[in-house]
């Protein structure tokens, strides 16, 4: 069995749909496992899951710029595995027009809570409302780069 196969089979969620789902508010887990057993798994989610389609194309290609304090405190929180850190980034889905500028905090209860604000496209700098915006959504009025 082809693992590109099986995922052609999954019913298709877009990203308006996706926004609907919300997954602001979430418990990421991570697993590891042999490529050979790859399509049998998939094949067991086929009735649970959907998969992400953006213009006829299953998945979707996109750009990030992520930001953080001077002394790189984000990147510091993460490498260090702290249990209530903080992610800032812009994302933008190629091809879809759609980009956002993301809060994610991991919380002291094991969770992913996301705060997302659209943009028009990803900009260099920060503009004053944005970095209000992820202060508030981070809860750290650190300066970001």
């Amino acid at each position: 069995m082809d693992t590109a196969f099986v995922l052609q089979r999954f019913d298709p969620i877009t990203l308006a749909e996706m926004d609907g789902v919300k997954l602001q508010d979430r418990v990421d887990t991570k697993y590891v496992i042999g490529a050979d057993r790859l399509p049998a798994l998939l094949e067991q989610m086929l009735p649970h899951y959907r998969l992400l389609e953006v213009d006829g194309k299953r998945g979707t290609a996109y750009r990030s710029l992520y930001f953080d304090t001077p002394d790189l405190k984000h990147y510091r929180d993460h490498h260090s595995k702290r249990t209530f850190r903080s992610k800032v980034r812009f994302r933008e889905y190629i091809g879809s027009g759609l980009a956002s500028l993301e809060v994610k905090r991991k919380t002291r209860r094991g969770r992913t809570d996301k705060a997302r604000m659209r943009v028009d496209g990803i900009p260099e700098l920060l503009t004053n409302e944005q970095l209000r915006f992820a202060q508030e959504a981070a809860h750290d009025r650190s300066p970001l780069v």
